[in-house]
């Protein structure tokens, strides 16, 4: 809708109908322009954290880089120590296979996923 300088002139001969008539659909065009830069700002804010969008649908530059995940990197790390008096203690039976008699060996309930860990218990502890 671009208009030349000529163009632009003959406006002004026109009567103030049409010309009122004009400005009106001029005005309408910036509305939804104003609208759609509104929403094109909107959505460069976004991203995959923030919208529903899958991370696949960002650009690389966006999206972080893959790394370890955890704490900062000098944060001194804690872990549970073994201690004198448990709350509670499960005890899980060796077995011994008969084709070695030296060979015994223990296997952890399902649940245990870590050398050490809070439970069951812990877990839900820390969720609420």
């Amino acid at each position: 809708m671009p208009y030349s300088a000529k163009e632009i002139e003959k406006i002004g001969h026109w009567n103030p109908s049409e010309i009122a008539t004009f400005i009106t659909l001029l005005l309408s065009k910036i509305d939804k322009l104003e609208t759609r830069v509104k929403e094109l700002e909107r959505q460069t804010g976004l991203t995959s954290a923030s919208s529903s969008n899958p991370p696949s649908s960002e650009p690389r530059s966006t999206r972080k880089a893959g790394g370890k995940i955890g704490a900062p990197k000098d944060h001194d790390g804690h872990t549970l120590e073994m201690i004198d008096e448990p709350d509670e203690i499960e005890w899980h039976q060796v077995q011994s296979y008969s084709h070695c008699a030296a060979h015994k060996q223990a296997f952890f309930p399902e649940n245990v996923k870590a050398p050490v860990q809070y439970g069951a218990a812990g877990l839900l502890g820390a969720l609420l």
